[in-house]
Order: structure tokens, then sequence, then C-alpha cells
């Protein structure tokens, strides 16, 4: 009995304690779901149902009647994912049955001899209970063997073939195996002795058969999936709590038991619960070990998975082929992704240089406009700048008109106070455009001077006069001649030389 090629690894999967204050009335797997009910310390009753697959995760709005509170007279099995039994076999005799759907509670009455110590699981949707003692008389024989329908209540006494038929017992372990069997381990007989054999019940030819080993256990688990039959905990022969594990393996037909396990091993305990979670071809197999009781009446609440990898040769080549074939396909998966997500980058890429290139062109766009309302206020400020030269110039033109006007007055005046005649009037530039005459009529009449003699009591208005004239003929010049030729003042007379 040498251990496993591959040793088992336990895992703590849960420290939760929110159930810390009740102990475990009843413990079953349902599907992948551990599935746990209790009552308080002191036998009062709490209709609460927790289940655990990832996480704790309390049931809510629970219906129905309850189990009553007794974790020796009551034993619970999953009869579907579904649904669970909870068989109660002393004053009650009554089977409760839990529709996880819809969170409600059946009962049945059970027409059978109460018991305690007894074993039941469920094969093939029914629930099969085995051993126990008697709890009106305790002398009696071992209460019969019998199968109870979870659909209406109805129980049958199993017929047992053959003279090969297990000893009567109590306290021991009890699950379904491969093709509709029924296994029975350990337990204590009726003279006290505590037994070790394995026995298989087939529920299709009633017969038993005993299957090889002797590990001497009570108060303990058994639990099958379709590759390995899971021993653990309870009380050995030393009346000691037994923490060894054993693992019989079906392609072998052989018993190991399970020296130092990998992980982080529970501590050894008795009158726990332990299920499959997960039994798949070509997998590894995981259990489910929840709650149980230590020494000095010590109560657990955390739980725990128990691993078994897959030791078939064949099994374990194919499952490389397959981890082979998952591995490829999630390269080839990553690959596609990678060239999926450099393809967006680029395509990222391309967006933000085009956005770009748009952006550098709607600057472009903004600056050749600013460049052309810079141009259009340089050209506004050149024709201002001209019209302002012109302005000056007319400015200094009149200007130096004036100045010779007043010249020309002075002298005019001065040639009346020495009582000499002037003859006003002005000298008109030759003509410098086609049609223009050198005579006073091609002037308008409001700038007409006249030539006669001027007595001296018209010499006060003379100067304004000019001064008026002056301004009307720089105007007449503006509007007719393109260009012209500055007028030339009047010739100073000769008794001025």
């Amino acid at each position: 009995m040498t251990g496993l090629v591959i040793p088992p690894t336990w895992r703590e999967e849960s420290k939760d304690r929110r159930q810390s204050n009740w102990r475990a009335s009843f413990s079953c797997v349902s599907g992948d779901k551990l599935i746990v009910g209790g009552a308080a310390i002191g036998r009062t009753v709490v209709n609460e149902i927790f289940l655990y697959k990832e996480e704790w995760e309390k049931a809510e709005g629970i219906k129905g009647k309850p189990p009553p509170v007794n974790a020796r007279y009551c034993k619970a099995a999953g009869l579907s994912p579904t649904r669970l039994a909870v068989l109660v076999l002393e004053s009650d005799m009554t089977l409760y049955v839990l529709n996880l759907s819809g969170m409600q509670w059946e009962s049945f009455a059970i027409l059978c001899t109460p018991r305690t110590g007894f074993a039941l699981c469920s094969v093939g949707g029914l629930l099969f209970c085995h051993g126990g003692r008697e709890t009106v008389t305790k002398s009696s024989p071992q209460p019969p063997f019998i199968q109870v329908n979870a659909v209406n209540g109805t129980v049958t006494e199993c017929s047992q073939r053959g003279k090969n038929i297990p000893p009567d017992r109590e306290m021991h372990a009890s699950c379904s195996g491969l093709h509709d069997t029924l296994l029975i381990h350990g337990g204590v007989s009726r003279k006290g002795t505590i037994l070790g054999d394995l026995w298989a019940y087939d529920t299709q030819s009633l017969y038993w058969m005993s299957i090889a080993g002797n590990i001497p256990l009570y108060r303990h688990t058994l639990v099958a999936a379709s590759s390995y039959i899971v021993l653990y905990g309870g009380v050995s022969r030393d009346n000691k709590i037994s923490p060894a594990l054993w693992v019989w393996e079906v392609a072998t037909n052989t018993w190991y038991e399970c020296g130092p396990t990998a992980g982080t091993p529970p501590r050894p305990r008795m009158s726990h619960f332990m299920g499959v979670k997960h039994d798949a071809p070509l997998a590894d197999t995981v259990f489910y070990l929840y709650g149980g009781e230590g020494a000095r009446d010590v109560q657990y609440h955390s739980v725990h998975t128990l691993t078994i990898p897959c030791h078939d040769e064949s099994a374990l080549a194919a499952r490389a082929e397959a981890e082979r074939q998952e591995a490829m396909q999630r390269k080839f998966v990553d690959e596609m992704k990678y060239m999926e997500k450099r393809q967006a980058g680029i395509e990222m890429q391309k967006q933000q240089e085009a956005a770009k290139a748009a952006e550098v062109d709607r600057a472009a766009f903004h600056l050749s406009q600013q460049q052309a309302e810079l141009d259009m206020e340089e050209q506004i400020l050149r024709n201002r700048a001209a019209e302002l030269d012109a302005a000056a110039y007319r400015e200094r033109v009149l200007l130096h008109r004036v100045n010779r006007e007043q010249e020309h007055l002075r002298g005019h005046k001065m040639r009346s106070w020495r009582g000499e005649t002037t003859n006003v009037g002005w000298t008109l530039p030759e003509p410098s455009e086609p049609g223009m005459t050198a005579t006073s009529d091609a002037l308008p009449s409001f700038v007409r001077i006249p030539t006669h003699n001027v007595s001296d009591t018209d010499q006060i208005d003379i100067c304004e006069a000019q001064r008026r004239a002056t301004e009307q003929l720089l105007l007449f010049y503006d509007q007719a001649t393109p260009s012209h030729t500055p007028l030339t003042p009047p010739t100073t007379p000769s008794c001025f030389n």
C-alpha cells in the first residue's frame, strides 16, 4: 500500500464563521454546491440553509417545516442538482425533501423502525438506509435494510440475495458507487468491535460483494468518484481520531494510505461530511470536506477541498494532449487578439495622423485668412497715408499762395498810401491742357477780380476778397484739371523793384 504517483492536495477554501454559533444538523452536495443546514446549540430550531461554491451564501425565503434538531438521528443525501433529502428515523419518522429552486420543504411520514447510527445515501434517485440501532429496544437485532422513495415517502425492505451479507453495524459510512452500487465501510458491530471491511451492494442484482482491505474506523466518511474511493477521519481502534487519508484506486483495486499531502491538510476530525465536487474523465477529482468534531468536542466549520490528480497513463497522455491542444488554442487566440490589437492601434494612429493633418490645414487656413486681413488693413493704411499726403500738399500750396497774396496786399497798401492806382488782377499761367486759355474768362465768375481802379475806401476788403478767391480757385482747379500747374502770383509792380 504505497502512496499514489502524485499525492493529493488539500486546500482550505473558507474560514467563514457566520455559522460558528450553531451545530450542523445535516450536510450534503447537490450538483457542485455544498449545502449545510443547522440548528443552534441548545436544540433551538433554526430554519437556515447555507450554500457554498466559491463563497458562502445564505438561502433566503425558505418555506415549510424544517427537519428537527438532532445531528445523530438526522442524515441527508443529494437527490439531484435541485433536490436534497433529509431522513429522520427517531420519534419524528419523517422524510424531508427540499426543492432548492423554490426553497420549499416537503415532508412525508415514514413507516419503519426508528433507529440511530444508520447510513444513508442516494442511488439512482432512491434513498437507501442501512444498519443502525433501534432507539426503542437496543438489544433487538439490526433494523431492516430499507429503500425509501423520495417522491412519496414509500418504504420498501431491500432484498439481500446470497449468503455473503455484511454483519450488523452502526456509525458506519456509506456512499453510492459505480453502476448503481451502494458502498458501506467500517462502523461498530453489535459486540462493540470496530470494523474495517468494505462492501458493495448491487441495487439491480441485489447481491453483496466484499472488497479487499481492512481499515477499522467509525464515525468517518466514505465517498466514491469514478476512479477513486476515499476514506477520511473517524475514530480508529485505539479510540483516537485518525488523521489518515485512504484512497482506493479503481484501476488497480488497491488501497493507498496517503502520507504527507500537499497543501494545508485539515485537523483530524470525526462526524464530518465529505462529498464529490467535481468528477469528470481525464480530469482531477475534487472533494468537499466540511465541519466535523475534534478532540474535546471542538466544532469545525471551515471548508476544505481535496484534489486527487488523474493517474491513468492513457488518461494522462490524453489529458496532456488535450492540454497541449488547449495551450495551442490559447496561443492562437492570444496571437489573434495581439494582431487585432495591433491593427486597431495602427488604425487609431492613422486616425490621429489624419486628425493632426486636418488640424494643420485648419490652422493654415486661419493663418491665410489672418494674412489677408492684415494685407487689407495695410492697403487701407496706405490709402489713408496717401490721402494725408495729398491733404498736406494742398495745405502747403494754399499756405504758399496765402503768403504771396499777403505780400502782394502789403505792396498794394504801400502804393495806395503813395496815392498810386493799382490794377488788382491775376496773372494766369500758360495753358497746360488742350482747350484752356490764358484769359480771365477761363476762371469761374466767382473768382474773377475786377481790374478797374480801386479807391482808398475799397482797400479794406481786398484781403478777405483775395483769400476767398484763392480758396475758390484752388477748389476749381482740383475738380476741373487732373494735373494742373500752380497759379503764378501777380507780378510785383516795377516801383517796388
